[in-house]
């Protein structure tokens, strides 16, 4: 129609990005076991007993954070998820300040989701207003859902 423009969204989560979430967590896992390694070396202790701490840290890190990261990815990349619009309702904020937070949570037409910060395991986006992610209530969204998970996160810009 004239006069109208275009109704923009801007990406906030993408699940088809390659890099898993989380990172520093493995860096500080492989930096544990680096000066674990040079300590037992130090103390003339056979130093590849270090090198065993960083193996599996990095194997859980693969097998808990990366690999559910890149499944909700090859599920969007496949087209196996279900697009919901609309308007951000009943949105909970996640507490960071006691023990056992309940989760994130809010509804998009009849679809409730919720996320929580603090499970490192959990696919999809997970990040809470308290540490900077976009305040979501009221706004317009678009959102790309597999099981549960929100694999794609945009909000409407011009709102």
């Amino acid at each position: 129609m004239p006069g109208m423009s275009p109704v923009a969204y801007q990406v906030v989560y993408d699940a088809t990005n390659l890099i898993p979430p989380h990172l520093p967590w493995l860096g500080f896992g492989l930096l544990i076991g680096l000066l674990a390694t040079a300590g037992m070396a130090d103390k003339g202790q056979p130093w590849q007993l270090g090198l065993v701490f960083p193996a599996l840290w990095m194997a859980g890190y693969v097998a808990f954070v990366a690999t559910p990261h890149w499944q909700l990815g090859r599920a969007v990349r496949e087209g196996r998820c279900e697009m919901v619009s609309g308007t951000v309702r009943n949105f909970v904020e996640q507490p960071t300040d006691v023990k056992g937070p309940p989760p994130e949570s809010f509804d998009v037409g009849d679809r409730h989701f919720s996320y929580d910060y603090f499970l490192m395991g959990q696919p999809g986006y997970n990040q809470i207003v308290r540490f900077g992610a976009p305040r979501l209530a009221g706004r317009q969204v678009r959102i790309c859902a597999v099981d549960g998970a929100i694999a794609r996160l945009e909000i409407q810009s011009n709102a």
